[in-house]
């Protein structure tokens, strides 16, 4: 079987397996925005309105998502049609992954198990109940595994415009996820000192600055323009109070979350008036860093216990979002019951591969670094994104396997890398 018909194959499981959670999960349904009110939905939809009305930034949301939304936005508002715009561009993303990523796989391993492992991780149908949110997470994914393709080819074929490329597709994917920003910069250090070692021109400087500065760069200039600050977005402030502090709390007064998080909530909003204005956003940045800083110094066992517990409630949890959103006119509680179980299974799975794969790479380092200098910098920066992943984490709770599902196809490439005898550049 030639590569055409093994992704004409993988199309047909892929038509299926949308079909089956389709009728098993009304997946169908999800297409209007008052379902969405309890989540992320409403500020994404709130940022493209923004964007196409105002060209302005919102303050927790940026430009990258927004972007992706708004030519179905202007088209469609918030109809109908839009979610279903979105979720069939979020499918062609998602099918677009499971390619790439089965291509790289079949560098390093046969045809045939390189079909096996990629249909196998398609059973994880988490991802198709992504691709029928209007949330980050496959948009985000289809980015970064661009930009992880095109990594591999620099390091295989030494073509310099590949490794502008891949820096391109990392840098556009902070944008959908802001969280990931010193990710991109230890990336942006790694390849700045490549080009001194290498003793590369200064152009290719240049042209990884330029790359930098147009997507990262603008928006943190766009938000300065509206709210007197560099920062990406203000939401990495409002997770740490809502989350990360408030875990810190409950794990020092030994008192419930969920009662303290509402309390929390409340003061917040009435404090600082929503949000409205550029001088609120930036007293509750400060107030949050000065909670912070008092929370680290006065109580670090609460502090690491609360880190460490937020990290093993999302990686041991499934997609908690198919399960909790409620459906008009479909009530299979038993399907939804049974799909956060199956989800939460690969959660844990995958997790346990990525640990017990660290320590295969751990133990056979030196031999890697003899035979397959190459592939051994690829896995390396495999593994630096899927812990960076579980470690920002940390900062929050209740979100199921969402953080996880933008790392788990990686591990697999891992593991093919790991297991083959290949060298890269073949």
């Amino acid at each position: 079987m030639n590569t055409r018909q093994s992704i004409g194959l993988l199309a047909i499981v892929y038509l299926l397996i949308i079909i089956f959670c389709n009728y098993s999960l009304g997946l169908y349904s999800f297409t209007d925005s008052t379902m969405f009110e309890q989540y992320d939905t409403v500020s994404y939809l709130e940022s493209t309105q923004r964007l196409i009305s105002h060209f302005q930034p919102h303050p927790y949301r940026c430009i990258g998502y927004s972007l992706f939304l708004a030519i179905p936005y202007a088209l469609f508002n918030s109809s109908n049609l839009l979610f279903i715009c979105v979720h069939t561009i979020q499918l062609m993303m998602l099918f677009s992954v499971y390619v790439i990523v089965y291509v790289l796989f079949k560098k390093y391993v046969s045809n045939k198990l390189a079909l096996v492992m990629i249909i196998g991780f398609m059973l994880n149908i988490s991802y198709i109940g992504y691709a029928y949110l209007v949330l980050t997470e496959i948009p985000f994914l289809f980015l970064i595994t661009l930009s992880a393709y095109y990594f591999h080819h620099y390091l295989q074929y030494s073509k310099v415009q590949h490794l502008f490329i891949g820096f391109a597709f990392l840098c556009f994917s902070i944008l959908f996820k802001p969280g990931f920003y010193l990710f991109g910069l230890l990336i942006f250090i790694s390849i700045c000192l490549l080009f001194i070692v290498r003793n590369a021109s200064f152009k290719n400087l240049l042209i990884l600055i330029i790359i930098l500065f147009s997507t990262v760069g603008f928006q943190k200039i766009w938000m300065y323009s509206s709210y007197s600050t560099f920062k990406l977005s203000y939401i990495d402030d409002i997770t740490t109070y809502r989350y990360f502090n408030s875990s810190i709390i409950a794990a020092k007064n030994n008192v419930d979350l969920s009662p303290l998080m509402q309390q929390r909530d409340q003061a917040m909003l009435v404090n600082f008036n929503n949000f409205k204005t550029a001088e609120d956003l930036n007293s509750f940045r400060l107030s949050v860093k000065a909670e912070s800083m008092f929370l680290l110094k006065q109580y670090p066992k609460a502090s690491i216990y609360a880190f460490i517990e937020n990290i093993y409630s999302n990686i041991h949890t499934g997609n908690a979002l198919i399960r909790d959103i409620e459906v008009p006119n479909f009530n299979n509680e038993t399907s939804r019951k049974a799909f956060f179980n199956y989800t939460r299974i690969w959660n844990m799975l995958m997790g346990a591969i990525l640990f017990i794969s660290t320590i295969y790479f751990l133990a056979s380092f030196r031999k890697l670094y003899r035979e397959h200098k190459e592939r051994l910098y690829f896995i390396v920066l495999l593994f630096l994104y899927c812990y960076y992943n579980i470690l920002i984490s940390g900062v929050s709770f209740y979100q199921g396997d969402r953080f996880n599902v933008v790392w788990m196809p990686f591990v697999l490439i891992i593991l093919s890398m790991l297991g083959s005898k290949k060298s890269l550049n073949v």
